[in-house]
């Protein structure tokens, strides 16, 4: 069985990987954080892991990416890469507070104090925007995303950030 937790960014990830990954090895998980390696499994590994009777979990915030513009897209290439039987693990944030977490995490990580009217963008300004740390303003909608994870997988769980 394979659990991929997809993000998002700035969901306390982080966290959550340290206080309870421990907990869940001891319920015999097995715990790859690495999805870069994992992404180099050939697709005979990825079905043994999916159907296998241990329990997998890849954990990796950044499969979503921190932008909005592409997650629909990002959610058709997981469906079509390891098929529906894989389990989601998806935590979304307060809208306000993922954009402010967001941006506050760009200015800082980048070192670069943008401006918020240069890197939240709608969608006609995103497609102008030769900036290459943008943020698509008028695709942050949750209900989409959760639609389009509910129709491509047959199992899946959506938490709050703000319940945690």
């Amino acid at each position: 069985m394979l659990y991929l937790h997809i993000g998002l960014p700035r969901t306390s990830s982080t966290f959550i990987q340290k206080k309870y990954f421990k907990l869940l090895e001891k319920k015999k998980f097995i715990i790859l954080l690495n999805y870069k390696t994992f992404k180099k499994c050939n697709k005979e590994k990825v079905n043994n892991m999916i159907n296998s009777q241990r329990k997998y979990l890849i954990s990796n915030e950044e499969i979503l990416n921190y932008d909005p513009h592409n997650w629909l897209k990002y959610i058709n290439i997981l469906f079509k890469t390891y098929g529906n039987k894989v389990k989601i693990i998806c935590f979304i944030r307060r809208p306000s507070e993922y954009c402010r977490s967001v941006y506050l995490q760009y200015c800082i990580k980048q070192s670069n104090l943008m401006l918020e009217n240069n890197f939240f963008l709608d969608e006609y300004n995103y497609h102008k925007s030769k900036n290459g740390f943008k943020f698509n303003i008028d695709r942050l909608n949750y209900f989409k995303l959760v639609q389009k994870i509910k129709g491509n997988f047959q199992n899946f769980l959506i938490l709050k950030y703000e319940d945690y």
